[in-house]
């Protein structure tokens, strides 16, 4: 009588760990992202390359990514944003559908 309880709170915890898992992963390519493009790297040279470059972070993170979640705003003097959309998809329908929203915003240098 108490193993389901006890199922849907493991499930629970486990699909808590997974979306805070893929929620740091985010954080680490938006700000990676935009880093490399602000500091001018030959992989981040242009909006484009910049979206390549968080797509391979993605791939590398195993998360399963698409380059319409990822927005590449242009470079303003100061700083570098991008930004990503993911939805998290839960272990069962017992769990809320979560949207991860994060943007990373990286200091032009300033010219000499």
């Amino acid at each position: 009588m108490m193993l389901p309880v006890f199922m849907i709170i493991a499930f629970g915890v486990i699909d808590i760990q997974w979306c805070t898992r893929d929620a740091q992963a985010i954080e680490y390519i938006v700000t990676e992202s935009a880093r490399c493009e602000a500091i001018g790297a030959p992989l981040c040279a242009t909006q484009t390359a910049t979206l390549n470059y968080a797509m391979q972070l993605a791939v590398n993170m195993h998360l399963p990514m698409q380059s319409s979640q990822i927005g590449v705003l242009p470079c303003s003097a100061l700083s570098c944003k991008v930004s990503i959309v993911y939805p998290f998809k839960p272990l069962g329908p017992w769990f809320p559908k979560i949207t991860i929203s994060r943007t990373g915003e990286s200091a032009v240098p300033p010219a000499p």
